[in-house]
């Protein structure tokens, strides 16, 4: 895969941010990013206590917040190893286990 100036990447401007983050996922498939949840354990418990989905695109170094609703209408095409999203429980997981290798 050649090298993708991220910068010259064209979002254009959208009325809602379900339309943005649709868009941000399509970019994100059609150039094999890959979605790691590489956000701190605090920001991630702040995400969980607000009840919230998030995905984060790592190449856009870009959090997005998403509703339950929208991550269901997401979650289906992004069934593959290329781009995951981290719902809550997926979440709790990963604090549990990044909690378990900082002791």
């Amino acid at each position: 895969m050649s090298a993708i100036d991220f910068d010259r990447i064209y979002v254009p401007p959208f009325h809602n941010e379900r339309d943005k983050i649709k868009e941000l996922v399509r970019i994100a498939l059609e150039n094999g990013f890959k979605c790691l949840p590489d956000i701190s354990i605090e920001e991630q418990v702040q995400k969980l206590t607000e009840k919230k989905n998030y995905l984060v695109l790592e190449k856009f170094k870009t959090e997005l917040t998403i509703s339950n609703k929208e991550a269901s209408s997401i979650m289906p095409r992004l069934g593959n190893d290329d781009v995951k999203i981290y719902s809550l429980e997926k979440a709790r997981e990963w604090i549990m286990a990044k909690a378990e290798e900082i002791k």
